[in-house]
């Protein structure tokens, strides 16, 4: 069981404002939709990186790269 408060979910997955502490909305669902396609065409979520905070980083400041850029066709 989890608080109100807490939100439960793989990191790749997560919307920006979720990450950044904010509510859940409607678009927090588009978003993990719209990775979880990305994952499914390109082999990989849209953001890797080492570590949690390398993943946050790129999702709060930087746009998914194009799935031609990672070899997707």
């Amino acid at each position: 069981m989890t608080s109100p408060d807490v939100v439960k979910g793989k990191l790749s997955y997560l919307a920006p404002e979720l990450v950044q502490g904010k509510p859940a909305s409607v678009q927090s669902d588009v978003y993990a939709l719209g990775a979880t396609a990305y994952f499914l065409v390109a082999g990989r979520t849209p953001f890797v990186g080492a570590r949690a905070v390398d993943v946050v980083a790129q999702q709060v400041a930087t746009p998914a790269p194009p799935l031609a850029s990672v070899g997707a066709t």
